[in-house]
């Protein structure tokens, strides 16, 4: 396991868990169960092949995901709040002293959060993407899909390789986030690559993206 502080893993993000590294260390941040919500975080010592506990979050999440900065493990969540809403949270978790925070700076409505060049992004299932502003404190929003003109690009599935943001559509097609233009893209030169599911195809049909083979290729689960 590389011993910098740049996370090797990639979890698979909106879900009940996610993975992250940091040095040889992995963290499973929440757990499988998909009937509770979780707060638990375990380490898995990639030195001596051990597993062991580490401080649950302060506060229980639905849905979570995580990436890292500085060493710090930044875990954005989503919890049921009252009548049909869900809230997001934001908890750090400093790896170096092993204790959790809970900035002010709460992103609501966001679901998956990234590391891009060494900055915070995080995106909502609509596909709107904000980064942000340390110096001010707060997320700048970047772009919006007016749901209006019918380009809105409900994704429940986004996975980051060298950078650059990918997703799936509701239509089920793979995408990618220009940071230049701010702005969603369509992936070309996927020929010969069976059409993915949209996300309202039927009921159990799910795709999930993440990273594999070194961040070289993006794999894609359908559930």
């Amino acid at each position: 396991m590389p011993g910098d502080d740049s996370p090797r893993v990639a979890g698979l993000g909106f879900g009940y868990s996610d993975l992250v590294a940091v040095g040889s260390d992995i963290y499973n941040i929440g757990q499988a169960d998909k009937t509770t919500p979780t707060s638990s975080v375990s380490i898995l010592d990639c030195k001596s092949h051990m597993w062991r506990k580490a401080p649950s979050m302060p506060v229980e999440l639905e849905s979570l995901s995580a990436t890292v900065l500085d060493r710090n493990i930044f875990v954005l969540g989503r919890r049921y709040h009252q009548y049909g809403s869900w809230k997001s949270l934001l908890q750090v978790f400093n790896t170096n002293t092993q204790t959790w925070d809970i900035p002010w700076c709460v992103l609501d409505q966001a679901s998956h959060i990234f590391n891009i060049n060494g900055n915070l992004h995080a995106v909502n299932i609509f596909g709107w993407v904000f980064a942000f502003n340390s110096k001010q404190g707060k997320w700048d929003q970047l772009v919006e899909i007016d749901p209006i003109v019918g380009e809105i690009k409900y994704s429940e599935s986004y996975c980051e390789i060298d950078n650059v943001l990918y997703s799936v559509s509701k239509e089920g097609a793979l995408r990618w986030y220009d940071t230049d233009k701010t702005r969603w893209r369509d992936l070309k030169g996927l020929v010969g690559l069976p059409k993915l599911p949209g996300r309202f195809a039927g009921y159990g049909s799910y795709v999930k993206l993440t990273a594999y083979g070194g961040g070289k290729m993006i794999f894609c689960v359908h559930l």
